[in-house]
């Protein structure tokens, strides 16, 4: 079983389930419960339900997004990724960008998750991940825990750009995290995902929850999280960025990373 950590309260049911956790965000096409993210406060009673993901309006304003945006899309460039066939590039602390370093020690970023993790966190990674030119196809099913191993970690999927449903948004299977660690088949593709779910065992349509979000929102998931992304139908350029954060205080076997960054109460 994965280690299922809670979140501050059940986020992520359908708000025609429950009108009262928030509003809709005016980029979104699908009623997704919401709430913004002053209300992210620690565990609540409600932790054992916790879906997995958390949906955090306006983490970070549009404006100061928009900045975020150009300062990720140099870097990208600059590095020649722009044209990165599977859309996403990979920096460790290693090869991180200052311009980058800050955004992800950001901390608004940090207490978002860190009430999430409930505890103090360190960074792993970060990914900028966009769908432009070429790159339209849409993300398999599948877990961040097969490509790492180890104990428990958090993603926040943070919109540098509006991400509709046509624009590619990220789609996600409530409690899907509470059976753990999945089969996954390696496979060597031109689109990345090397690890993937069998076709056999993705989720139904029924069981899927599409999280279009506008720019400066976010969604912080568990690694069990079973998610994909719809293709890119539009003309817009779909842009996020996705750090990645565990535990400062709770033992991890992974050997992916060599380097971290402490943040946040891990700095105490």
């Amino acid at each position: 079983m994965c280690d299922a950590m809670p979140g501050s309260a059940i986020f992520g049911e359908q708000a025609s389930q429950n009108s009262s956790l928030g509003q809709v965000s005016e980029a979104s096409d699908s009623a997704v419960a919401r709430v913004p993210n002053n209300n992210v406060t620690g565990p609540s009673e409600a932790a054992a339900a916790w879906p997995g993901y958390q949906i955090l309006d306006n983490l970070i304003d549009p404006s100061e997004a928009g900045e975020w945006l150009s300062a990720v899309r140099a870097e990208v460039a600059g590095r020649g990724a722009e044209d990165e066939p599977s859309g996403v590039v990979v920096w460790k602390v290693e090869e991180l960008p200052a311009a980058l370093r800050t955004m992800v020690l950001d901390e608004r970023l940090v207490r978002a998750v860190e009430a999430i993790a409930d505890g103090p966190i360190e960074f792993l990674s970060v990914k900028p991940a966009f769908k432009r030119g070429a790159v339209r196809f849409a993300s398999p099913w599948h877990q961040d825990r097969p490509y790492w191993g180890g104990a428990a970690k958090w993603s926040l999927w943070l919109a540098l750009s509006n991400v509709r449903r046509q624009d590619g948004c990220l789609r996600v299977v409530p409690n899907s995290h509470l059976a753990g660690e999945r089969d996954h088949e390696a496979l060597v593709a031109q689109e990345g995902f090397g690890r993937r779910l069998p076709a056999a065992a993705e989720p139904s349509e029924s069981e899927v929850v599409d999280v279009p979000l506008a720019v400066g929102s976010a969604v912080c998931f568990h690694d069990c999280l079973l998610h994909a992304s719809q293709p890119k139908l539009s003309d817009s350029e779909r842009w996020a960025l996705i750090p990645t954060y565990r535990r400062a205080d709770i033992n991890d076997d992974s050997e992916l990373w060599t380097t971290t960054l402490p943040v946040g109460g891990a700095n105490g």
